[in-house]
């Protein structure tokens, strides 16, 4: 009436913990005392159907853990044995490299052996002694023919030599950018006469009084006479609007000549040339300016003259009529 099966319960039994924790320590203990044994399952699977699911789901959580501790047991015994084995190939090599080292130790040490040996043996060569010779004395040596060097034609020491290649190349690099530098300062002076354009109107500042008086240039064309006429006077440029470019390129012109000055020469026959010709092509360049500026006055002085004369020169008889 009664059944013996221990894991049969009725469809409407409470929950057995007790049991299904010896289920599962049975499973456990089976599969670690037997792992290998075949096992059909019929019983098993019969008590597994009869567990109820709260009982099953503990049954596989408890085999889940049985199976990864198993596991990890098996990682530890592939490190361990990883491990053992990494350790005698080093020690395998480190005997072996030893073994190489000892060889080529008695290998040197035969060799130093030997070559001691030899030299043990080698005969020992008698040396001969100098003959000795008597000087003999002339009462009249030879003139000698040759003459000691003059200080001039002493051989030079590197260190002399290698001084006066320093020096001479120190010096063509010097003259080559001073050079240089008269070529720039020439290149900018070009550009300037280039683009300055002599103005239309002449502003000049009356000898006896502060005032000014505005002179037309259009009719004046620049000479290449630069003499200024020593004998006839004019007086000065106003510092106004109209006369800023004659002020702004003859100042110009001044800075260009103080920048030649400022070229060394380093004793170059080349420099000073070259830059005594920039210098007299500048200031060639500020005469005519100045030149350009008298003639534009004394055609205004001309002009003013030949508006008085014939006003004096009318007949006062003809006034009176």
């Amino acid at each position: 009436m009664f059944n013996s099966n221990p894991f049969y319960r009725t469809y409407n039994s409470p929950y057995n913990p007790d049991r299904a924790q010896a289920i599962a320590a049975q499973r456990a203990k089976r599969a670690q005392w037997l792992p290998d044994e075949y096992d059909d399952g019929d019983f098993d699977d019969h008590g597994y159907n009869m567990l109820s699911p709260r009982e099953r789901a503990y049954l596989d959580a408890h085999r889940r853990q049985v199976l990864m501790e198993q596991e990890r047991n098996r990682q530890r015994e592939l490190e361990i044995q990883k491990r053992a084995e990494e350790e005698r190939r080093w020690q395998d090599a480190l005997d072996r490299r030893q073994k190489e080292d000892e060889i080529a130790r008695r290998k040197l040490q035969e060799e130093k052996e030997k070559r001691r040996q030899g030299q043990n043996l080698r005969p020992h060569s008698r040396s001969r002694s100098p003959s000795r010779q008597i000087p003999i004395h002339d009462s009249h040596p030879p003139a000698s023919s040759e003459k000691p060097p003059s200080p001039e034609q002493r051989p030079l020491h590197d260190s002399e030599m290698h001084q006066q290649a320093a020096t001479k190349i120190q010096q063509c690099f010097r003259t080559h950018r001073s050079l240089q530098s008269i070529q720039d300062i020439h290149s900018q002076f070009e550009t300037l006469r280039s683009e300055f354009i002599y103005p239309s109107i002449i502003t000049f500042q009356e000898p006896s009084s502060s005032n000014t008086i505005d002179v037309p240039s259009s009719s004046i064309t620049p000479s290449d006479d630069v003499n200024i006429d020593s004998s006839s006077s004019f007086p000065k440029l106003a510092f106004n609007s109209t006369n800023y470019n004659l002020h702004a390129y003859n100042e110009s012109l001044e800075k260009l000549l103080v920048k030649l000055d400022g070229v060394e020469s380093w004793g170059d026959t080349d420099v000073r040339t070259k830059r005594r010709s920039v210098v007299k092509s500048i200031e060639k360049e500020q005469g005519r300016v100045d030149r350009f500026c008298q003639d534009v006055w004394l055609k205004h002085i001309q002009d003013k003259k030949a508006d008085v004369e014939p006003v004096n020169n009318v007949n006062p008889d003809k006034d009176m009529l």
